[in-house]
């Protein structure tokens, strides 16, 4: 039975540590059992991002901030979420961001649909980035980004250091696309409509998405986004239940 007899009476001692190791057992199973009901009975999306901006109203997950501006004027219609005014005064980029938790340790998959309208033609500067972020700093991006009055926009990316711009002009006045940031074992491939834009090495641990909508102190037309969808590797979504499942237990026996 895995008791021990001393001088034909049972050692409590030798009792009380084979109960605690039964516990621990048992602790244990209900630990790893638990994370597999939480990964494979459904709760995984919600470690993920997910908005179609489909609901008319910009959901309460995305935290909203600005750098050099004092607001920003959007809707959400239809399927779109569409920037038309970031406000200010003098020159320097006007910043809009909004933010969600996404907690990637490994490998993850972003997608992103994007459109851009320059109804003032070479008047506009503006920029649509999609970011990943990790303590509190863009690691890994894509954008759509013009710069500079007299010129249309260009595709860009970054991955840590490395940074990438297919140069000034190479974008239409008005179009759409869609933007997927890939992580596997460390290695990120930014694709743009299907074609890979930049390729890296990145380990950060990334906590948050977002998306940035800058202005300069020029026009600004519209920068829209259709969707944005974040899923992580289900290895992290496991290991953030279980360590989540052992903090919340040892947190009740104190």
């Amino acid at each position: 039975m895995g008791v021990f007899l001393r001088s034909g009476c049972a050692d409590v001692d030798s009792i009380n540590r084979f109960l605690r190791r039964r516990g621990k057992m048992r602790e244990t199973k209900f630990i790893v059992m638990m994370a597999v009901f939480v990964f494979f009975g459904g709760v995984y999306p919600a470690y993920g991002v997910y908005d179609h901006f489909n609901d008319g109203v910009l959901d309460s997950a995305w935290q909203v901030s600005f750098e050099n501006t004092t607001g920003w004027t959007y809707q959400e219609s239809g399927t779109n979420l569409t920037v038309t005014n970031i406000a200010g005064s003098g020159s320097g980029w006007r910043k809009a961001f909004i933010k969600q938790n996404f907690a990637a340790a490994g490998n993850f998959s972003v997608s992103c649909a994007v459109s851009w309208d320059s109804v003032h033609e070479y008047s506009d500067i503006q920029t649509l980035a999609l970011s990943l972020y990790s303590g509190g700093q863009s690691a890994i991006n894509a954008s759509y980004h013009d710069a500079w009055a007299g010129e249309t926009g260009e595709k860009g990316a970054t991955i840590g250091g490395s940074m990438y711009g297919t140069g000034m002009g190479t974008l239409p006045f008005a179009g759409s696309a869609l933007i997927e940031i890939e992580r596997e074992n460390g290695f990120v491939t930014v694709s743009w409509d299907g074609s890979v834009l930049l390729t890296g090495t990145s380990s950060s641990a990334i906590d948050q998405i977002g998306l940035e909508f800058w202005q300069d102190g020029y026009s600004f037309s519209s920068l829209s986004v259709d969707y944005v969808s974040a899923v992580p590797e289900p290895g992290s979504i496991l290991l953030f239940g279980l360590g989540s499942m052992i903090l919340a237990r040892r947190r009740r026996k104190v």
